[in-house]
């Protein structure tokens, strides 16, 4: 008897082929991970997690303590810092597609939607790097998921689960709000504000609140230094303001114009399509969102978590435009219908019954040959545009290449800070250079006699050049790094009085008011890295003041 091919072996179905592309998502991080060098603010989070606190100048504690156990369990190399964002990103592709089937996609919308998250050009960013934005997405569509059982079983005991992944999420980072914010709107404009009749949804916010507490009370003792921190950023103008058209375009230009229509169909599958409506509030919470972060200036990449929700819900409008509509409903309920939720496989059953009905012998021959043709040809596009971006967004070639490559191509992901960046972009730039200032303030270092190399501070303008002396000094034989920036500043100047102090980031115009000599007797550069890395290294001796004095005045929060 042949084997009906309606129906797929274990090698082929919808979840094994969803797991075939996060494992070849971890595979592609984890043969980059070693590219290039340590990041920025890695370094930063890395000084953190060793001052393990409940908060943090500029984030929750969550990233400092997940960068403390990457540190103790798996090593301070490339591959061990960026092990653990690799698989929040595989874990993303895989939940990704068990999204999609809980919103009624079938095999090829899970195989879609996943491939998506996979190749989507400002993921391919973030779990590069360990840092909060690696681990955000996972938070976002984890809670969606939530909501989505809660809607399709009526079980509203996932609001519980949906608040413990908003506190947690809360704990690090604090954009996940939007989110909740943007859900809670969606609750209010949607027939599923039948669940604020229920103690689960409250529950659920009350034990997002609980979690988020200890940080929540860091913030009160030390006066909210994130919102004072955020004012001085605005005032500031570090961050790319952009006007509503041009954010909405770099959307487009993050997650790969190709993506870009399947993000835009999911948008109008919720709002408009007859089994999309079910799950509007995440319609709603998207386009909440999308307005705030307009109105509040937000980076352009803040809305990059929401994007696998949209996948999805493009996948299976493809899905379903797609779908042999003269098989009878029957035949689509043996083919999709055994892999789906109970309500979507209803309404998918009743959408093919009823497209069925007046369609001619030869339309339905004419589909039959086109649909597969249509799905093949845009999975296509999806997977060679992807290889022709990915070089952007990911250390593929060498900066070299890359410079090349991004000339000849003419393209970038769009700008999210007004930063001197140099040859490549600053994602990229700011994994440079960092060994080699280290090295140049070694050799400063052990120019001074040894009773005087004893009382030398080195003093760093940013959080990237204290974070490099700490991560990279003990090689070098330096001590510790002190620093005005972020939390560095909370952490003080320790036993140092500013009797000798080495001096980066600063051109030395406004350390001259205060030491009584100022020399340059370094330089630090690096082709690749941001050009506001390239300053002389100074030495600076004879403070007017004792350094712990002076200290509550320099506080710098930027």
């Amino acid at each position: 008897m042949t084997p009906d091919p309606r129906y797929h072996s274990r090698w082929t179905s919808a979840s094994t082929i969803v797991l075939y592309l996060a494992g070849a998502k971890l595979l592609f991080h984890l043969l980059t991970a070693g590219r290039y060098g340590i990041f920025r603010d890695e370094l930063y989070y890395l000084a953190c997690s060793e001052h393990l606190a409940f908060g943090y100048v500029d984030q929750p504690p969550l990233i400092a303590l997940i960068a403390w156990v990457s540190r103790h369990v798996l090593g301070t190399s490339l591959l061990g810092l960026r092990l653990l964002p690799a698989l929040a990103g595989a874990a993303l592709v895989w939940l990704t597609g068990r999204f999609t089937r809980e919103l009624g996609g079938g095999r090829f919308a899970q195989a879609l939607a996943a491939l998506a998250a996979f190749a989507v050009p400002i993921f391919l960013v973030f779990h590069h790097w360990l840092t909060m934005n690696a681990f955000e997405p996972l938070f976002w569509l984890a809670a969606a998921w939530c909501v989505a059982r809660a809607i399709n079983t009526g079980d509203a005991k996932y609001w519980l689960w949906f608040g413990a992944l908003v506190g947690l999420g809360m704990e690090n980072k604090y954009t996940i709000i939007f989110f909740a914010f943007g859900i809670a709107i969606g609750l209010l404009l949607t027939s599923n504000r039948r669940f604020l009749k229920n103690k689960w949804i409250w529950l659920g916010a009350v034990l997002a609140l609980l979690i988020f507490l200890p940080n929540l009370f860091w913030l009160v003792k030390h006066d909210f230094p994130f919102l004072q921190l955020m004012q001085n950023i605005r005032e500031s103008g570090r961050d790319v303001a952009r006007g509503p058209i041009a954010f909405v375009a770099d959307q487009a230009m993050i997650t790969n114009p190709i993506l870009a229509p399947l993000w835009v169909a999911g948008l109008l599958w919720l709002f408009f399509g007859k089994e999309g409506r079910r799950y509007r509030i995440f319609g709603w919470a998207y386009i909440v969102m999308l307005v705030m972060f307009i109105v509040l200036k937000g980076k352009n990449y803040y809305l990059g978590p929401a994007y696998s929700l949209l996948f999805a819900a493009g996948a299976i409008a493809f899905e379903r435009i797609t779908t042999r509509q003269w098989q009878t409903a029957g035949a689509v309920s043996e083919i999709t219908l055994g892999s789906l939720p109970l309500p979507a496989a209803t309404a998918t059953a009743e959408f093919a019954s009823t497209e069925t009905a007046g369609v001619s012998p030869a339309m339905r021959a004419t589909r039959e040959k086109l649909f597969p043709y249509v799905r093949g040809s845009y999975v296509a596009l999806i997977i060679l545009s992807s290889a022709a971006l990915a070089p952007l967004s990911s250390p593929l070639l060498s900066p070299e290449a890359y410079i090349r490559y991004q000339k000849a191509l003419g393209l970038e992901l769009g700008k999210s800070e007004n930063q001197p960046t140099g040859p490549l972009p600053q994602f990229f730039a700011d994994e440079f250079g960092w060994e080699d200032m280290t090295r140049e303030v070694a050799k400063v270092y052990y120019a001074l006699p040894a009773d005087e190399r004893a009382r030398t501070a080195i003093f760093a303008n940013s959080y990237g050049q204290a974070g490099a002396i700490d991560f990279f000094g003990p090689k070098y034989g330096l001590p510790k790094a002190i620093s005005n920036h972020q939390n560095y500043w909370y952490w003080g100047p320790r036993d140092y009085s500013g009797a000798t102090v080495i001096v980066l980031g600063s051109d030395g115009k406004g350390d001259r008011e205060h030491f009584q000599t100022v020399d340059v007797v370094g330089h630090t550069f690096h082709p690749y890295s941001r050009r506001d890395e390239h300053f002389p290294i100074l030495l600076c001796r004879g403070l007017n003041q004792d350094l712990h004095t002076l200290w509550p005045s320099i506080k710098k929060w930027n």
